[in-house]
């Protein structure tokens, strides 16, 4: 019989869950990063020329220029928190 409690986690064992989860956290970044860089038309004509079918366009603009926004939002705020990005 182990004398282990079961709760109990070993340093090592902390380690590697460590670097896995610096692993997932890193990927998660660069997941986020890579669909923050999608830029969206900020235009009527640039909607139009993606899709020159749509009903409300000025409606579309407005979207886009949030989700623009939003998405600047984010990639600042991984820039400030993933150590990769710092100088």
């Amino acid at each position: 019989m182990s004398t282990t409690k079961p709760w109990y986690m070993t340093a090592a064992r902390r380690k590697q869950m460590d670097k896995e989860f610096q692993v997932m956290l890193r990927r998660n970044h660069d997941s986020l990063l890579q669909s923050c860089n999608v830029r969206y038309p900020e235009t009527v004509e640039g909607v139009l020329a993606e899709n020159p079918h749509a009903r409300n366009p000025e409606r579309i603009v407005e979207m886009n220029k949030r989700t623009n926004e939003r998405s600047r939002d984010v990639e600042d705020l991984i820039m400030r928190i993933d150590p990769r990005w710092q100088d």
